[in-house]
């Protein structure tokens, strides 16, 4: 929803680390009147060690058909996600090179958009763009940018934003990791007016997580079901309710929290945990149940897509992964030399990859 062969075991470790304690809390809070959160300490089995090294696929210095490495002269640091509002005009945000990047020949080639933020530059976000060309990026901070200008950081009344964005139109957007005070009470946030006012939406009460329960990562379904990873539960919203819950039933249990959720259509959504579990709701979130396993249960920051019920892909260290029978099994679709992070589609025949090391790769078979 990352480690680098080639560099030294200790080096990766940190990098791996790194990475999930940021996705996981990105706890940039307001300084002067900081909630009063446990601090981040990830505490999730796995994560003291080296994620898992395939030994098959492609060679590591070669990319299979259909698959590019895109122009990016000047980047170099880690690019943390990628998007696409079409299916030639997308954008990336790096860490290190601070700044959000924008393509418009399909992702072959990139030059930086805006390498102006408010505060410091982030080191690992989430970014969503509405069809309008509003840029926004979350790392703690919620900023917004329009038609390439510097960024601006939006209130939230002292409240905590956090993890993830998304638009699904020009005006309607969800913010989600924030918590009401006093009560502490975990909340998501809604715009209708393009970002520039945020009013708290009604989720049943939940207490406000630790950040070790894992990522809170987004996804909207054509027709407007609402999903987002929280822990060891789903949170989930049909599109014509106001209210998000909690999934009725995860069968069975999950033992590492849910990293990364994908909602291809109708009422399908599919979601992944940090070990690589595949579970599938058919009934628009309510209940989910175990469909696969990736990589043998592969431990690593895990980003999923999927095109249609069938056809999906997942990011896990260095490779991506590919299932075409709706996540009961799932192949090496292509293996890198660096780590991957972000996976994006726009349809089954467009898609991008982006990950450290400056990496983008596009899809166009």
């Amino acid at each position: 929803r990352c480690f680098m062969r080639v560099l030294s075991a200790l080096a990766a470790c940190f990098l791996f680390v790194f990475i999930i304690l940021i996705s996981c809390g990105k706890d940039h809070h307001d300084e002067d009147n900081p909630p009063q959160i446990p601090p981040a300490t990830d505490t999730i089995p796995g994560t003291d060690s080296l994620p898992t090294e395939d030994t098959t696929g492609t060679a590591i210095d070669s990319l299979p058909a259909g698959w590019q490495v895109a122009t990016t002269p000047s980047l170099t640091s880690l690019v943390s996600d990628v998007f696409f509002t079409n299916n030639t005009t997308g954008y990336a945000i790096t860490s290190g090179d601070g700044g959000v990047w924008k393509s418009t020949d399909g992702g072959l080639s990139w030059a930086i958009n805006s390498a102006s933020f408010a505060g410091t530059p982030p080191q690992l976000a989430n970014l969503a763009v509405t069809p309008d060309d509003k840029v926004f990026i979350v790392d703690g901070w919620l900023e917004r940018s329009v038609s390439g200008a510097p960024f601006q950081r939006l209130s939230f009344d002292n409240k905590i934003v956090n993890n993830d964005v998304y638009f699904t139109s020009n005006d309607t957007g969800y913010v989600s990791g924030g918590v009401v005070r006093p009560t502490g009470q975990y909340c998501l946030w809604k715009t209708t007016d393009g970002g520039i006012s945020w009013q708290a939406t009604g989720v049943q009460p939940l207490p406000y997580p630790n950040p070790t329960v894992g990522v809170h990562e987004f996804a909207f379904s054509p027709g407007g079901n609402g999903y987002e990873t929280y822990g060891s539960k789903i949170l989930y919203k049909k599109a014509a309710d106001t209210t998000w819950l909690a999934s009725a039933a995860v069968t069975p249990a999950v033992t590492q929290p849910f990293n990364s959720v994908s909602a291809p259509e109708g009422d399908i959504a599919f979601a992944v945990t940090r070990n690589g579990v595949v579970y599938k709701s058919v009934d628009g979130g309510e209940n989910f149940a175990k469909v696969g396993v990736i990589g043998n249960g592969l431990t690593g920051y895990l980003n999923l897509h999927f095109v249609d019920e069938n056809t999906g892909y997942c990011t896990v260290n260095t490779a991506l992964y590919k299932t075409t029978d709706g996540g009961a099994t799932w192949q090496i679709a292509l293996k890198w030399k660096y780590a991957l992070i972000e996976v994006h589609f726009t349809d089954a025949e467009h898609g991008w990859v982006c990950g450290t090391n400056g990496t983008i790769l596009t899809y166009t078979p």
